[in-house]
């Protein structure tokens, strides 16, 4: 079977201390059709010295001053090609093997435009801290602002839906682009449940924008989710919804994996 291209961006700043940690994560999946590259926002700490370490594992880095996180996850995506698309923060950590899974999970059937996998998160020293249940997902669930939680690092997609939805990031919010990201993907397709771990969230609490901003970053959600489009039928259906409960389940190698 021929392993789809999977691009993955990792944009940073100053976060020598846990980003050799995120790069071996990724580039130790042995996965032969990967596509890495590094956005460096200009750091002073020893990062770019780690980059330069792991070079020619990578597919295209850059060092310069940058707008923040969002501009530099653009620049990334624009140096991308691969058929499937996600991002790793520079402290987080990509499940072993996770690629693989990845790439089974948009091989099991040929409508699976985006996936999300079991949430889970670590500690600074990272250690595995919180493993949330798997979840249903639907559109509904956000135009009723349910939307704890879609975690990013264990979120991937089709370049197809990418271009889709706009082809970019949104780079009008400080905090909350992921989730406006994941508005715009709903637009188009379900969001698929992968019963697995694939990504996770390092939590340093008081260290990090998600921590320091939080309430930010709910009023960005909140302004996002409220301008979200409704049709007249989704008016409707959230009339009778109470939880999204339909469930379609694909096999890979005997394995059921998939929730709608």
């Amino acid at each position: 079977m021929t392993l789809p291209k999977i691009s993955i961006v990792t944009p940073v700043y100053n976060q020598a201390a846990y980003l050799e940690e995120t790069i071996l994560s990724v580039i130790l999946q042995g996965y032969p059709n990967l596509e890495y590259i590094i956005v460096d926002g200009g750091s002073t700490d020893g990062t770019v010295e780690i980059i330069n370490k792991y070079a020619n594992n990578l597919a295209w880095w850059v060092s310069e001053p940058d707008n923040g996180i969002y501009f530099a996850l653009q620049k990334g995506f624009e140096q991308s090609t691969g058929e499937i698309m996600g991002w790793i923060n520079s402290d987080d950590l990509l499940a072993p093997r996770s690629l693989y899974t990845i790439a089974d999970a948009f091989a099991t059937a040929g409508k699976v435009k985006w996936i999300t996998g079991i949430p889970v998160t670590i500690d600074k020293t990272g250690r595995i801290v919180n493993i949330l249940n798997v979840r249903q997902w639907s559109k509904y669930n956000y135009i009723l602002k349910d939307f704890h939680v879609i975690q990013q690092e264990s979120t991937y997609w089709a370049r197809e839906l990418w271009d889709k939805a706009g082809g970019g990031i949104s780079i009008t919010y400080k905090y909350a682009s992921d989730l406006e990201l994941w508005t715009r993907f709903f637009k188009y397709e379900k969001l698929y449940s992968v019963t697995a771990a694939i990504g996770s969230f390092r939590a340093r609490p008081g260290e990090q924008l998600s921590s320091i901003y939080l309430q930010q970053y709910l009023a960005e959600a909140d302004s996002i989710l409220s301008s979200m489009e409704k049709t007249e039928h989704d008016l409707l259906v959230l009339k009778k919804i109470h939880f999204y409960d339909k469930l379609i389940q694909y096999s890979v190698q005997q394995q059921k994996f998939i929730l709608t």
